[in-house]
């Protein structure tokens, strides 16, 4: 069935341009933009947010399919799946199942976001943009049949018609679905740096891997193809990972009716290879909320509220931790136990673990509130002599948990507290926009006027107020671009601020505790580093950082004379 055109196409594209998105008017039934010299000759180039040229647009052609400019100018990327039958020598393709074996990989799925059905059976995923260039038209560089949409490239808006005949179809609303950050290992595959395809081959190490993804991050496509996953840095056995996403897509198939129990049952089962450390309990979370917010709705209870399905899956995971469920081992790896900390000479994270600690801290840091305004955070800094609203934007709020293992056992959480967030970068800057991967965390007291005081509960042992929490081997928070030999380099967050304040002409990273000096790698320029906030540490750990530093001799590293101690403390 064709589907007629009417006024609804001007009220959508009058909307969507009263929200920031570009629109332009398209022919009607079709996909390409109409052209009509010294009015409209430039297509996506001429899409307008302005209500008069909006009105203009469709008086003209009043049964123009709405065009929907992607890109930076509306706030947006588009990720598209298709599935395209074989054509003489050229190979299917199914962006679906492309996108699944994706998440398979990398562990986690795509996030609840606004998206579209397309009438030729594809999908549309909006996805914030990201501060980073987003190729148009990248299929190359995500797989067989996903696709993307950004700047200089645009996709047909509900209710647009396809050239079938079927209507464009909004998955969620535009005026209450949020358009969400796409997951990092999405982003990585799209830019492609040097650093990327690093952070890939990290994440990726020990899997076999398609030859589409393995040449897509330089590893050789037929020793891929080959090899069997390593024993060394693999962290879900294949059992484990079996179990995770046949629970995930019995949840995500199970219509109204039945769905919290199968949430709750999916939870349970899952939750007893959480406690044999079989399974990650965030990628766990992760893939059983996805799966729920897929839910078909019922109409006559309305959408689901995302603080419920946390409820449930919180409460079939500790459920579950109370039935531990062994894996099955291959008779060759009897004697080979699962080691969640396992790590390289050195003390190095494995690259398995690196990756899982690169998503902890991002998602510790994606999690922040939106603005420092009125938190604990600001009240911490004001009564430390910072003003909150000059802090910058790698310095956020949030409510963290505290998680502690004592004598090398597995971390478990102890409480939630308040925390001045700190992000942490490793790479290089692009456009001044470094990539989150850590957060320095200073936990502090509900009102903000201290740290916090934080005990282990079985022993009572006062434990630090300020945590590392992701990948930070490397990482630091970079206050001012390097442009000179001089470099302070500080330990907390309010004295980073502080240095920063007291000498403006210098630029500051932040590196966290004085041991966490001892990975970072200074740019070439930098000859000279002051160290402070390291009035705690042993004169032979601060030997390590400055030999750490200083590398052949080139920089010279240098400690303040220590401070007398007065029971304070920055963070």
């Amino acid at each position: 069935m064709t589907e007629a055109a009417g006024p609804e196409l001007f009220e959508a594209a009058a909307a969507y341009a009263a929200r920031g998105w570009a629109v332009f008017p398209c022919v009607a039934g079709d996909k390409l933009p109409y052209k009509e010299k010294g009015f409209f000759e430039h297509g996506v180039n001429d899409a307008k947010t302005s209500p008069y040229w909006v009105k203009q647009y469709w008086a003209r052609w009043p049964r123009a399919n709405v065009g929907l400019a992607a890109g930076e100018q509306s706030g947006f990327w588009v990720m598209d799946a298709d599935i395209k039958e074989a054509t003489g020598d050229k190979a299917a393709e199914n962006g679906f199942e492309t996108l699944q074996i994706l998440e398979g990989l990398f562990g986690e799925a795509l996030p609840e976001t606004l998206g579209q059905n397309t009438p030729s059976g594809g999908r549309h995923w909006l996805f914030r943009w990201p501060g980073r260039p987003v190729k148009n038209s990248a299929r190359s560089r995500l797989g067989p049949g996903l696709d993307t949409r950004s700047s200089g490239g645009y996709i047909l808006a509900a209710p647009s018609i396809h050239p079938n005949g079927g209507r464009y179809a909004w998955i969620g609303s535009p005026d209450s679905t949020p358009i969400a950050p796409a997951p990092e290992w999405v982003i990585r595959l799209l830019m492609g740096e040097p650093e990327d395809l690093e952070w890939l081959r990290l994440r990726l190490d020990g899997r076999e891997l398609p030859a589409f993804l393995a040449k897509r991050i330089g590893q050789p496509v037929s020793k891929a193809s080959a090899r069997p996953p390593s024993t060394k840095t693999e962290r879900i056995s294949a059992y484990a990972r079996a179990a995770l996403d046949d629970e995930t897509k019995r949840v995500r198939q199970t219509g109204p009716g039945n769905q919290n129990n199968a949430l709750n049952e999916a939870a349970f089962k899952l939750g007893g290879l959480v406690a044999t450390n079989a399974l990650p309990e965030d990628l766990v979370r992760q893939h059983l909320m996805a799966a729920a917010l897929g839910w078909s709705i019922d109409p006559r209870k309305g959408g689901w509220d995302p603080a419920h399905l946390e409820k449930i899956i919180d409460g079939g995971i500790a459920a579950g931790r109370n039935h531990p469920r062994d894996v099955p081992e291959p008779p060759e790896r009897q004697q080979r136990r699962y080691q969640p900390q396992r790590r390289h000479r050195g003390g190095a994270p494995s690259p398995a673990a690196l990756g899982v600690q690169m998503a902890a801290g991002r998602a510790v840091w994606n999690a922040r509130a939106a603005s420092l305004t009125d938190t604990p955070a600001a009240a911490f800094l004001a009564a430390n002599g910072v003003d909150p609203a000059t802090a910058g934007p790698w310095f956020g709020f949030g409510e963290v948990e505290y998680l502690h293992g004592p004598d090398g056992a597995e971390p478990v959480c102890i409480g939630r507290w308040p925390a001045l967030l700190a992000g942490m970068a490793r790479w290089p800057d692009r456009d001044g926009q470094p990539e989150v991967r850590a957060v320095l965390a200073t936990f502090l007291s509900p009102d903000g006027c201290r740290m916090a005081t934080i005990a282990d509960p079985s022993t009572g042992e006062v434990l630090p107020p300020r945590r590392l929490i992701g990948a930070w081997q490397g990482a630091a928070v970079r206050l001012g671009k390097v442009s000179g030999e001089r470099l302070h380099l500080t330990t907390g967050a309010v004295i980073g601020l502080q240095t920063r304040n007291a000498y403006p002409g210098v630029p500051v990273w932040i590196g966290g505790p004085v041991s966490a000096l001892l990975h970072l790698a200074l740019p070439e320029t930098v000859r000279d580093v002051i160290v402070i906030g390291a009035d705690g540490a042993s004169d032979e750990l601060r030997g390590r950082v400055a030999r750490a530093l200083g590398g052949d001799g080139r920089v010279t590293v240098r400690f303040p004379p220590r401070r007398a101690r007065n029971g304070g403390g920055h963070g």
